[in-house]
């Protein structure tokens, strides 16, 4: 779909043996490492404190410690994963529980047909009985080791054959119904069945337009910013994302990123970081104005501004960009309510939107100082932010899982409710 001889040469299969691809669904890349995608912070709930109910169509509704689900039977599954965002990895080792275990001790009665699970963190999924009694596990090890905090610990559900979303992280309930209910994710328009292999990302046939790049510079030796122009381009709203294809046919996959700019410029922004290893990444670098793309959106309900209400802006590196596209609705549209801006980089070379920053955002350097800088180098500390609390206002950081969850705990500690925290991580690169 992407024009171009660079996109002819991407392939999403490069350094994988050829008895391997037949396990990588349409449109997904396979993952190194094992990317941290959470749609906000890591739940504090102890484990002594951590608990599993069913309940619902039930005759008994019955509850579980994690202390009690670790006596139950347990059993080693060894599944390939697939996430939504384009990434899939391989022979993923998980240890649990099989949730046909649990439902097996509360009585069900033959008119519950499905299972919605929730989570401590209020997100939940929604799945068929007849799946979860097959291909599904309550777990609390992977590839051997206990398993994180940020990828679900101490407990999460991992299911077969669906995209990863349906794996829900920091499981606490599984009620049985008889009639379907959509899940926090499927209630945004995420589609129900989620089949990799059908590629039921979205419950909508998305609309695929044609972009043509207007302009790209460099911000950093690693960020370019493209500015775009797309024919009836409806406006986004701040904080929100595109999705990029690139390739075609069987080597099509998929990138997310956010946009930058303002809403209602007529022009949209995104910056890509270069990965050398990446696919997609390098040959957006690579285009000039007159280039063409593919782009969808602009996607996301979530993790959007909200005008209105004291505002702080907490970016990691790259994270920043979508603070920025708040940061700029927000000094144009709602000049009367305070707003901050905190970016922590490595060097000041680092430093995206530097000519537009410099002198209105707090930057922090966690490796080199800048000109002028009194600051002892390091990762954002409590006295980087205290000044600029209002705990009555939202606060908002996008940035590596770490990076995000070391912001939230700083803002637990100086007040903020974790209601008032959005919080977005980067996807895989």
């Amino acid at each position: 779909m992407t024009t171009g001889s660079a996109a002819d040469s991407l392939s999403p299969y490069r350094g994988l043996p050829p008895d391997l691809t037949d396990r990588i669904p349409p449109g997904q890349t396979l993952a190194i490492d094992w990317p941290v995608l959470t749609y906000a912070l890591t739940p504090q709930t102890p484990d002594s404190a951590w608990h599993v109910v069913v309940d619902g169509m039930v005759t008994e509704a019955r509850s579980w410690s994690l202390a009690e689900l670790r006596t139950l039977p347990a059993e080693s599954v060894t599944m390939d994963i697939h996430c939504v965002t384009g990434w899939s990895k391989l022979d993923m080792r998980f240890y649990g529980v099989p949730v046909r275990r649990l439902l097996d001790q509360v009585g069900i009665p033959p008119e519950a047909k499905y299972a919605l699970i929730e989570a401590y963190d209020d997100c939940s999924t929604n799945l068929p009985l007849s799946h979860v009694m097959e291909d599904a596990w309550l777990v609390w090890a992977a590839n051997g080791e206990p398993l994180d905090a940020v990828h679900g610990g101490p407990l999460r559900l991992v299911t077969r054959g669906k995209y990863f979303w349906k794996s829900l992280k920091w499981v606490n309930r599984i009620s049985l119904l008889a009639e379907d209910s959509p899940g926090y994710w499927e209630r945004l328009g995420y589609h129900n069945d989620a089949d990799p292999w059908r590629e039921q990302r979205s419950a909508y046939d998305e609309e695929w337009q044609r972009a043509v790049v207007i302009e790209s510079h460099d911000e950093t030796p690693t960020l370019r910013t493209l500015t775009l122009g797309i024919a009836g381009w409806e406006s986004h709203n701040p904080g929100q994302h595109i999705k990029i294809v690139a390739g075609h046919g069987d080597s099509r996959f998929f990138r997310l990123y956010s946009i930058g700019s303002a809403p209602g410029t007529g022009r949209l922004q995104i910056t890509v970081d270069r990965r050398d290893d990446g696919l997609v990444s390098p040959w957006l670098h690579r285009l000039r104005p007159g280039d063409t793309i593919d782009v969808s959106g602009p996607n996301g309900t979530r993790y959007v501004f909200q005008p209105g209400n004291h505002s702080l802006f907490i970016g990691g590196g790259s994270g920043v960009v979508p603070l920025m596209s708040m940061m700029r609705s927000c000094v144009r549209d709602h000049a009367g309510t305070p707003s901050h801006l905190v970016v922590s980089v490595k060097t000041p070379d680092d430093l995206p939107f530097a000519e537009e920053l410099t002198g209105s955002a707090r930057v922090c350097h966690t490796r080199q100082r800048g000109p002028g800088d009194t600051r002892a180098p390091g990762r954002l500390r409590s006295e980087d932010l205290a000044d600029l609390i209002d705990t009555s206002g939202i606060a908002y950081i996008c940035g590596s899982s770490g990076f995000v969850e070391h912001v939230g705990t700083l803002l637990l500690e100086l007040g903020y409710p974790p209601a008032q925290i959005m919080a977005q991580r980067y996807g895989p690169g």
